[in-house]
């Protein structure tokens, strides 16, 4: 199909890549300035010159805490016990046009026949603050149930309404027999999603990740160094971690679907 060989024979690799990793970032999306959407300034409060002094915002009703009024919510008090597995999951970059195409089409069909196992279940859920913490990692499938294989990564998310959004990013390894040393890192793991309101399934679920250029250059598949492979696959690096201005690291972004699952303890 016109591939290069390291491609084609990385989708194996590329699986579980994806195992590991809304629009506003905590750990990739910092340095919003004053002003930006991200960072608005605060509003000015202007006096009369008497001693009421009175305030020109909006303080309360109108658009906005109707928006916040609409805003739904989980009707399950809480979420502790609930555990999901991705019964979708969609790359949207590096990789672009037809090789994007092909590794969409291999996690669909991994997913389907629960090859590729992606598990989340709930540690925490305090409505009260808002804190929820989910526990993400790589499972197997074991009859209708699966299981972690390993211990996975906790991610603290902040819970508005239905939807999730991470507060605290989160370190995942993954282990990968096609790699040396069988294992895959993901730094700055973020997730983000909307719960149905009876705590059934994830939707508009979105994963991010990064894998950094020094720790790809030290994990080998089929004696190429991972650094190199994405390199020669014309995927330089895209993110800078350190603030160096220097890109040291290459960002996985996926959208996300889950339904809720049976999860077994090891």
């Amino acid at each position: 199909m016109g591939i290069p060989r390291p491609l084609s024979v990385a989708l194996p690799f590329l699986g579980l890549l994806a195992c590991g990793i809304d629009e506003t970032y905590t750990g990739l999306g910092k340095g919003a300035l004053p002003g930006d959407p991200l960072n608005p300034k605060g509003q000015k409060v202007e006096c009369t010159g008497t001693s009421d002094c009175t305030c020109n915002c909006n303080c309360a009703g109108g658009p906005a805490a109707d928006a916040i009024e609409d805003v739904p919510l989980v009707e399950v008090a809480d979420l502790s016990d609930r555990a999901y597995r991705f019964d979708s999951l969609v790359l949207n970059g590096p990789f672009t046009g037809e090789v994007l195409k092909l590794l969409n089409d291999y996690f669909a069909s991994e997913v389907e026949k629960k090859g590729l196992n992606v598990l989340l279940d709930v540690l925490l859920d305090d409505r009260d603050t808002g804190e929820l913490t989910l526990r993400i990692g790589a499972g197997e499938a074991s009859g209708d149930s699966f299981a972690f294989q390993d211990d996975g990564s906790e991610v603290g998310c902040i819970l508005e309404g239905d939807r999730f959004t991470t507060a605290k990013s989160a370190f995942l390894v993954f282990p990968n027999a096609a790699l040396k040393p069988p294992e895959l890192p993901i730094r700055e793991l973020e997730l983000s999603g909307r719960v149905a309101v009876d705590g059934s399934a994830i939707a508009e679920g979105k994963l991010v990740g990064a894998l950094t250029v020094k720790e790809a250059a030290g994990i080998t598949v089929l004696g190429l160094p991972l650094d190199k492979f994405l390199e020669q696959s014309d995927i330089p690096p895209d993110l800078d971690l350190d603030g160096d201005k220097t890109a040291d690291a290459w960002e996985f972004e996926f959208e996300w679907t889950a339904q809720a699952a049976t999860i077994q303890e090891n």
